[in-house]
Formats: structure tokens, sequence, C-alpha cells
């Protein structure tokens, strides 16, 4: 989590049209907990950009998460695909909501 996080902020995103945020747990609990939430302002194509980047990461974690024979690796990257698909859930349903189910089609087949 902590490496697609260091990406989206090493993107020095400017303007946009959708907020997108990331928590554990809801912003209220979030809140309560004293846990701390990102908004980040994405322009159209920086929004299909980001889901497709963490597709990537998951099938790398998911591998080395499959792959290692160390139990401690396999618990950290377990736990990190846990929290990486609910920011994707989270990052997907409010890119849709913006910009319609488009913006998850990926799609580099030549015309």
């Amino acid at each position: 989590m902590r490496e697609l996080i260091r990406a989206l902020l090493k993107l020095n995103l400017v303007g946009g049209a959708i907020l997108v945020g990331y928590a554990h747990q809801s912003v209220l609990q979030a809140r309560v907990a004293g846990m701390s939430k990102v908004t980040v302002e994405l322009l159209e194509w920086e929004a299909r950009l980001v889901p497709l980047a963490m597709a990537e990461l998951k099938e790398k974690w998911r591998t080395i998460c499959n792959t290692t024979t160390d139990e401690d690796i396999q618990a950290d990257y377990g736990n990190d695909l846990v929290e990486l698909g609910m920011a994707m859930d989270s990052i997907k349903e409010k890119s849709v909501a913006e910009f319609g189910e488009q913006i998850l089609v990926f799609d580099r087949t030549p015309l």
C-alpha cells in the first residue's frame, strides 16, 4: 500500500474532476480512531490510470504471496492485498460515479 500511495503522490496532480479518498474504515470511524485520510483530485485520464496501476500491483503482490515460502512475507502481502482491494473498490466506485463505466475499460487493441 505504501508503494501505491508513494506512486500517487509523485504524480503531482493538478486540477481535476473527481475526488478520490482512501481510509481503512468509514470516514467517521477513521476520525474517531485518529486515522488520517488522503484526498486526490484526478482528471479523467488520470482516474483511468489509477485502477489499472492498482490491478497490476495487485497481480504482482498476489504472485509474491503465492510463491514465497516465508510465512511473514506471505502474511504481510496477504494483508496488503486485502487493503489494496478495499482501496480499488473505493476508487472504482467513485470513478464510475463521476465518469461512467467506460473509465474502467483498458483496451490496448490496435484499431
